[in-house]
């Protein structure tokens, strides 16, 4: 696992660096290519639907915001009025309680959900892409 605070970042190998990030989109985490074994200088195509990107930025008062890409879609995380952040996907925003998650489906297959644990936080996990994140 990964983790961003307020002031530093912890890498998926367990480095800390500090971190500060400002106003610009970074890259947290993205699906990178792998090596063909069969030929050291060629890299596997990652199909779009396969794709995984993580940004983070501060917005003005130093909140952090999160954009999740998951293949075609974009899931946007912002610094609410409340300790629960606002949440978008692919540009409508959706509520989320403790007595309603959101699935976005894709005919019998949940592609992603998004729900809330406890008072103040909210993940977003997807076994097709292998990815789960708390906010």
């Amino acid at each position: 696992s990964c983790m961003l605070d307020k002031t530093r970042a912890q890498t998926f190998d367990g480095k800390d660096y500090p971190l500060r990030l400002g106003a610009c989109w970074h890259a947290v985490m993205t699906t990178y290519p792998r090596i063909n074994p069969d030929n050291h200088n060629e890299k596997l195509h990652i199909p779009k639907d396969r794709s995984v990107s993580v940004l983070s930025r501060e917005n003005e008062s130093g909140q952090k915001e999160m954009k999740i890409l998951l293949g075609s879609d974009k899931i946007k995380f912002v610094p609410g009025t409340t300790s629960q952040p606002e949440v978008f996907v692919n540009g409508e925003k959706i509520v989320v309680s403790r007595d309603k998650a959101y699935q976005k489906m894709e005919g019998n297959e949940v592609i992603f959900e998004i729900y809330k644990i406890g008072d103040r936080f909210i993940a977003l996990t997807s076994d097709k892409f292998d990815v789960s994140l708390a906010l």
